[in-house]
């Protein structure tokens, strides 16, 4: 026996049924049967009634419903602790996808991540203590300390190099550097077409409906770079002491 199997067992005692109880947990109603069976097995007693309207619990079942949720509850409060004991860590929506997919850097499943616009980090960090920071901008804060200084390659992408003559799309997040190397290097400003969310700029780019500044990274996923020309620019990697 299980939690998946106290979580059964909670469901069926909940919905009244085995077929309700299945359609809520997402299985087939002969697992719901095979596992009520393995679990009345091990208990060595009946704990539902079988009757044409569904199951009704013995009192054995009403006995083990409480024990099913006394032990789900105190195993949520660990899985909770546990999480809560997690390394937190502040970077951007940009970099994230960047350490995630790319570097593999960061596994998500080990660290609570929160993403913030890189224009909120500085104000974030005042607000609340993170354990790492990977960030575009220096922090001058006595509480971080500088592990590493590394650079994020990027370049003109798009979807479609027929497309030429299409939007260039830049973030509206100010301190995006992405969004100030393109104003420093583009210069019809006319062309320019600000967006809030980076996921928009994506999906745009690949129907090549725009171009924008973007890591070179995402040429792995079919984005295509209009010229040869590349960008380095620096991210900071902090610790909190």
């Amino acid at each position: 026996m299980n939690f998946n199997d106290l979580m059964i067992f909670k469901a069926i005692y909940e919905e009244g049924t085995l077929n309700k109880a299945a359609k809520r947990l997402g299985y087939a109603q002969s697992n719901i049967t095979a596992r009520l069976q393995t679990i009345e097995d091990e208990c060595n007693t009946h704990l539902f009634i079988r009757n044409h309207n569904g199951v009704t619990p013995t009192a054995n079942g009403e006995e083990f419903y409480l024990f099913s949720l006394t032990t789900l509850s105190k195993f949520e409060n660990v899985k909770k602790n546990f999480f809560e004991q997690q390394p937190k860590l502040l970077t951007s929506e940009l970099l994230l996808k960047y350490l995630v997919n790319e570097c593999q850097e960061i596994s998500i499943e080990s660290i609570k991540i929160r993403c913030k616009r890189t224009e909120m980090i500085l104000s974030e960090i005042c607000r609340e203590p993170y354990d790492f920071v990977i960030t575009f901008q220096e922090i001058n804060r006595t509480e971080y300390t500088l592990t590493e200084t590394k650079q994020l390659l990027v370049n003109f992408l798009c979807g479609d190099r027929n497309k030429t003559n299409v939007p260039l799309l830049i973030n509206s997040d100010l301190d995006c550097p992405l969004r100030q190397l393109t104003l420093e290097i583009v210069k019809e400003t006319e062309r320019l077409v600000e967006i809030d969310s980076l996921e928009t700029i994506l999906d745009l780019v690949s129907k090549g409906q725009a171009m924008a500044l973007l890591p070179t990274y995402l040429e792995k996923e079919g984005f295509l770079p209009i010229d040869n020309n590349l960008f380095a620019i620096n991210y900071y990697c902090y610790k909190h002491i």
